[in-house]
């Protein structure tokens, strides 16, 4: 129930003082708190972002297990906080649990439709799952709402190319390489392999100068990958 989440929640992550900090903020109501160590705050009102804020600190720290009892915690105080959802949803992704995280992330969509959060992380549960085509539904929504999204384009050009949608695929890392220079290099070669799957072998190659350019030097894939063996022929 909520008192046992909650409370549970912030047993585990053992931040009193932090507690006291954000409680109050954006609070959702009283919980009783049984525990001897938490009875100086059990008055008092506690906030579903104050368990997202530990459940961030947590993540930072490693602490995989309390951060995903923090985003419980949050849903407890707060069921119809969005953001606590889609968190959660890709916390349980991250550790394989994909069915509870796409409940999670099924609920954040019913509570913010046009969300993009909750569409990416349904369209890489998907992909995990293998299901290509839901995974390219739901990041094709994602980019709707954040066109200039780069793990969105980059993670949908990846479900594009499985499906043979080299067209699209080598948009959409165009897209990519053009917004992140930390993924440029790859997003280049990735156009360079689907614009070779056209037969466009002219604009394959300039997209592989351009991914020299950007510091691809992984030269055994280059002469292995299958999709790159008409520019080699």
């Amino acid at each position: 129930d909520t008192t046992a989440d909650a409370e549970a929640a912030m047993r585990s992550l053992r931040q009193i003082d932090k507690a006291r900090e954000h409680l109050g903020k954006q609070g959702q109501g009283k919980i009783r708190i049984h525990d001897p160590t938490l009875l100086e705050i059990g008055s008092l009102t506690v906030s579903s972002e104050m368990f997202i804020s530990a459940a961030t600190q947590a993540i930072k720290t490693g602490r995989f297990e309390d951060a995903e009892q923090a985003y419980r915690g949050a849903i407890a105080v707060n069921p119809d906080n969005p953001r606590a959802h889609v968190n959660l949803a890709e916390l349980l992704a991250r550790r394989g649990a994909l069915d509870e995280a796409e409940s999670s992330a099924r609920e954040a969509l019913r509570l913010d439709p046009p969300s993009f959060f909750a569409n990416f992380n349904l369209g890489h549960i998907f992909e995990l799952r293998g299901e290509l085509t839901e995974a390219g539904r739901f990041f094709a929504k994602a980019l709707d709402k954040d066109p200039g999204s780069v793990k969105a384009n980059y993670r949908y050009a990846g479900v594009l190319m499985k499906t043979g949608q080299y067209a699209e695929a080598a948009e959409s890392n165009a897209k990519a390489a053009e917004f992140d220079a930390t993924v440029r290099e790859s997003a280049l070669y990735n156009r360079a392999c689907a614009l070779c799957l056209l037969g466009d072998l002219e604009g394959a190659e300039v997209a592989l100068s351009e991914a020299f350019d950007a510091g691809f030097a992984d030269f055994d894939l280059l002469f292995t990958d299958p999709d790159l063996a008409a520019i080699r022929d």
